[in-house]
């Protein structure tokens, strides 16, 4: 496994993107569940790309409150690959 990916998960409030991405990772988001405000997460998953090889990536899911790019820290936008 060579170096880690990185991907920045990011919009606006109460879109579901932490939804889809723990459907993706563990196949295991409920319809209707009860929501909580994500603040910032990171997740890291190993993944079989199509050629076969096993690469780490780590995503980082990024709560928006008011859904303003202008609000993500600049550090953040350094971070995805």
């Amino acid at each position: 496994m060579g170096k880690s990916n990185k991907i920045l998960l990011c919009g606006c409030s109460g879109v579901g993107k932490t939804a889809i991405l723990e459907q993706l990772l563990y196949g295991n988001h409920i319809v209707e569940s009860p929501t909580h405000p994500t603040m910032e997460d990171i997740y890291t998953a190993v993944i079989e790309t199509d050629r076969g090889v096993k690469e780490k990536v780590r995503i980082f899911d990024l709560g928006m409150p008011d859904g303003n790019e202008a609000d993500i820290p600049k550090h953040y936008l350094t971070l995805p690959d």
